[in-house]
């Protein structure tokens, strides 16, 4: 396609250039964030994602396909543990209200994709219950290609990678005792 003799893929490029500059910049300045932060730090994160916390690979289904991505949460029912986890590592924090009035209202912290990649390769070597999902993690973002769409384009290996990797979270991450325990 062109248009007053530019190429498509240069008028992509003067689109979203722009784009990718300033994530490169905010991603820039997360791992620099991350990287100042003491080990007695990470080591307490670990610890909250080992007792209250989910390291997962998660799915959403879209009418042009799937996404599956990394993703943790810490949840809570005192906001104060959340507005740190904020506070030091970044991601958000949001509420559950529960159905059943008798219960507490619980907040969630938690970050996807880069930013939990970054964290969870932070704080492995403190986890002591919840190594083998961080691994899975890992693994999944090894498949990332960077300025690649994450569910166009892909080949057929490389979907049914990611398909066993969050098939392995979900058995890792299912409620109850685990088989054989």
């Amino acid at each position: 396609m062109q248009e007053e003799g530019i190429s498509y893929g240069r008028a992509y490029e003067r689109i979203h250039r722009p784009k990718r500059v300033k994530d490169a910049a905010r991603i820039a300045a997360l791992a620099e964030r991350l990287d100042r932060v003491d080990a007695i730090e990470w080591a307490r994160l670990a610890a909250f994602l080992d007792a209250e916390g989910t390291i997962r690979i998660g799915e959403s289904k879209y009418a042009s396909g799937r996404h599956i991505y990394a993703n943790i949460q810490i949840a809570n029912t005192d906001p104060r543990l959340g507005l740190w986890l904020t506070s030091l590592f970044g991601g958000g924090m949001s509420w559950v209200t529960p159905k059943n009035p008798r219960h507490k209202r619980s907040f969630v912290w938690g970050c996807s994709s880069r930013h939990a990649e970054f964290i969870v390769r932070r704080v492995r070597p403190y986890l002591i219950m919840k190594g083998e999902q961080a691994d899975l993690l890992l693994a999944l973002r090894e498949t990332v290609k960077l300025g690649r769409n994450q569910t166009l384009g892909l080949t057929e290996d490389e979907v049914r990678r990611r398909t066993d990797l969050w098939n392995q979270s979900r058995v890792l991450n299912r409620r109850g005792v685990p088989d054989g325990q």
